[in-house]
C-alpha cells in the first residue's frame, strides 16, 4: 500500500488572463511545500482557445519548474469540479492522502475554503495568490459559493451547476461552446 501523501491542487481561472503570471505567483506561494502530488485543474473555458486551463498552467510549470511532475484535470468548469476531480485524481494516483493544499486566487479564497471543507474535509488548507479579478466575479461569488456548496452536499444538483457555469461562459463571450472538452 502506498504511503500517505500531500496533494497540492492548483485551481485555474480564466484562459483569457495571464495564467503564466498566475503560475509564477503560485510557485512563489508554494516554495516551501513539497507535495508528493501536484494537480493542475481547469477545463476549456474560453472560445478563444482549444487548450484547457490545466494544460496552459502545465506549460508554464514545465518552463519554470521542469523537474516537477504534474497531473492534469482538464474537465473542471467551476470550483466545485476543481476540487472533486482533483481529489479523485489524487486518490487514484496515490491512494491515501493525508493533507491537501488548495491554491487559488484571492477572489475565490472563501469559496475554496468552504468547498474544500465539504469535499475534502478538515485536512485541507488554502493558499491564495493575488491577481486582478473582474468586478463581476466579486459580485457573483456569494451566490456562486451558495450554489456550489449545495451541490457539494447534494450531488444530484451538480449537473445544474456545470450547466450554469457553461451558460455564464457563453454569455460572457457571446459564443456557444459546441463542446467544452474539445
Amino acid at each position: 500500500m502506498p504511503s500517505v501523501a500531500t496533494a497540492l491542487i492548483v485551481c485555474g481561472y480564466d484562459l483569457d488572463t495571464d495564467l503564466r503570471a498566475y503560475i509564477v505567483d503560485v510557485i512563489r506561494a508554494i516554495e516551501h511545500e513539497e507535495p508528493e502530488l501536484l494537480i493542475l485543474t481547469g477545463g476549456r473555458t474560453s472560445p478563444h482557445s482549444t487548450d484547457s486551463e490545466a494544460l496552459v498552467m502545465s506549460q508554464a510549470f514545465a518552463e519554470l519548474r521542469p523537474e516537477r511532475e504534474v497531473l492534469l484535470d482538464e474537465e473542471a468548469l467551476n470550483s466545485l469540479e476543481n476540487l472533486l476531480h482533483a481529489k479523485r485524481i489524487a486518490e487514484e494516483n496515490h491512494g491515501a492522502i493525508e493533507r491537501y493544499i488548495v491554491v487559488g486566487d484571492t477572489a475565490h479564497r472563501r469559496k475554496l475554503a468552504i468547498l474544500a471543507r465539504l469535499v475534502i474535509g478538515r485536512n485541507a488548507s488554502i493558499i491564495s495568490v493575488h491577481r486582478p479579478t473582474a468586478l463581476i466575479t466579486h459580485l457573483l461569488e456569494p451566490i456562486s459559493t451558495l450554489f456550489e456548496a449545495i451541490a457539494a452536499v447534494v450531488p444530484a444538483t451538480r449537473r445544474f451547476i456545470r450547466s450554469g457555469a457553461m451558460l455564464f461562459k457563453m454569455m460572457r463571450y457571446g459564443a456557444f461552446f459546441t463542446s467544452v472538452s474539445q
